[in-house]
């Protein structure tokens, strides 16, 4: 290259050059699993080695004869073993249920939570750490998991996208679900097992199949594995000794939510007053929730019947949810979607009223435990509820053109979640028969009565009961839809369109749940080393 061509290299270089290098990162050594050596820059590298702490899916399994407890109910004993796992719980506590259904038919059950009638867990020396209603466990985890959640977790506890039940489990079918334990001691605490004296348990009862099965039968319905499920912790053996000597210098507390639960089954009258003293609920009361069912069975354990507005009083009768009565248009659709994630309220009509001076209050509380203000209960409160007006039973007349004479006769249900299997009767079956098919249909919730016969003048009226009673159908998306193989479709209206509300003199359960505060106290064991657990829940 000439001299002239390397000095205007030179001088091109010169021009481009930056005036600042940048700085060299600084490399670390860091180890592998495998143990070879790298050197990585200093930023890359996390303050926490990735392989000391792994979380690990810790199963607690069942023992005894658990198979027919879907068909034959009764309790379940499954223990909390000391010494597995080896560091705190980090995540949810979970019941896992194997189901496989070889009954012969499709069999469609309650949203799992409603499978158990009362889940409970005990300390080492036997005492009740906490109670875990249904119902209350329904309410923590449609409120804690957001409309984006639910789209996931909603097939885990067998219920739509709607917080209705979920599809039938078809004959020869094995599914698995899942129950988050919101508010479990051990995911709000992170207490580690190795550090409890003895062995810790949990009773699952499980309800009697006429409470769960909704359509199908719970004989031969198997329940294949049932355990906890623990999200926990894996430590190495430094972080181990770190952990244990811990736990023998002090004490540890946490909060956790305790359930309270009061139900009142009686009759009620429209348009009307109602003061019910909360005896049962003691403590401090983070945040309640309460609704009003017909009955404690089937879809009725989560459609709510409407109230007109409540209020909180204390044993003086002085407010203490506000100088105004809560309307439940504004508790529902205003208040509610601030303090919960969901919103099965506005939908279900659950009732709530949040004690804590932070809207994310019961959430915080049943996720980790954290308390923002509570409301001390002595057992003399009052709830004092005005019911809805009087209720309209929905009736739905199907017309042909001209009455049947031959051929056969089918129905479909139609909700707003999809439309049923159609089902066949003959074309002059009677009103007892046509009753007793459309009952009978996969997916149909309620009872009807069947006024004639479809080979008399071509049409009948269809008065619905039951989990269809007092409530609007049609409107919302539910019809009897017909058809015949020689008269074609039938036309299907509300000849009476259903009204929500109470029917005088009916028989309804109102069901409260008060997350109240308790303390699990970890103190050392001089004898071996590891935690004496003690509970305060009152």
């Amino acid at each position: 290259m000439s001299s002239d061509l390397y000095a205007q290299v030179a001088r091109n270089a010169s021009q481009t050059a930056l005036a600042i290098a940048p700085p060299i990162s600084k490399l670390v050594a860091a180890s592998t699993i495998g143990g070879r050596k790298l050197y990585l820059p200093e930023h890359q590298i996390p303050n926490t080695n990735p392989n000391g702490i792994n979380t690990q899916t810790w199963y607690f399994q069942a023992s005894g004869n658990f198979n027919t407890a879907l068909a034959n109910g009764g309790i379940q004993q499954i223990k909390i073993d000391r010494g597995t796992g080896s560091g705190k719980t980090s995540g949810k506590v979970w019941i896992r249920l194997n189901i496989t259904n070889s009954s012969g038919a499709a069999t469609q059950f309650v949203p799992a939570p409603f499978l158990f009638s009362n889940i409970q867990f005990q300390t080492p020396s036997g005492d009740t750490i906490q109670n875990f209603d249904p119902w209350g466990l329904w309410l923590s985890i449609v409120g804690c998991a957001s409309m984006d959640e639910w789209e996931s977790l909603s097939d885990l506890v067998n219920a739509s996208n709607s917080y209705e039940s979920n599809i039938a489990i078809p004959n020869g079918a094995t599914v698995d679900y899942w129950v988050p334990l919101q508010g479990n001691v051990w995911s709000c605490g992170d207490i580690p097992t190795r550090c409890l004296m003895g062995d810790s348990q949990c009773y699952l009862t499980f309800a009697q199949p006429a409470a769960t099965v909704l359509s199908g039968t719970a004989t031969g319905v198997n329940l294949n594995s049932l355990a906890l499920v623990f999200e926990m912790q894996q430590l190495d053996n430094s972080l181990i000794g770190a952990l244990d000597l811990e736990y023998k210098r002090q004490y540890h507390d946490s909060y956790y939510p305790f359930m309270r639960v009061m139900n009142w089954t009686q009759t009620w009258n429209a348009s009307s007053q109602y003061t019910l003293l909360l005896s049962g609920i003691t403590g401090g009361v983070v945040f309640l929730g309460f609704t009003l069912r017909a009955s404690t069975n089937g879809q009725d354990l989560y459609h709510g019947f409407p109230i007109t507005d409540f209020q909180l009083q204390n044993a003086q009768g002085v407010a203490i949810s506000g100088a105004q009565f809560i309307p439940e248009t504004y508790n529902r659709w205003g208040q509610y979607p601030r303090w919960f994630l969901g919103t099965a309220s506005q939908e279900r009509r659950i009732y709530t009223w949040n004690f804590s001076s932070k809207d994310s209050a019961p959430v915080e509380f049943l996720m980790t435990g954290r308390v923002n203000g509570q409301y001390g209960f002595s057992g003399n409160e009052q709830l004092v509820i005005d019911t809805a007006p009087a209720a309209t039973t929905e009736i739905q007349t199907i017309a042909f053109n001209a009455a049947l004479a031959s051929g056969s006769l089918y129905f479909v249900w139609i909700t707003p979640f999809g439309s049923s299997a159609s089902v066949s009767v003959a074309f002059n079956a009677s009103a007892a028969t046509l009753q007793t098919t459309i009952q009978n249909i996969i997916g149909f919730e309620g009872t009807v009565t069947v006024q004639q016969a479809f080979s008399v003048t071509g049409s009948a009226t269809i008065t619905f009961g039951g989990n269809y009673s007092a409530r609007p159908l049609y409107s919302a998306g539910y019809q009897l839809l017909a058809y015949s193989t020689t008269g074609g479709s039938a036309v299907t209206s509300a000849s009476t369109p259903g009204v929500r509300g109470i029917t005088n003199g009916g028989t309804y359960t109102l069901t409260l749940v008060a997350f109240t505060v308790a303390i699990a106290r970890i103190s050392d064991d001089s004898s071996g080393g590891s935690g004496r657990m003690s509970i305060q829940n009152s």
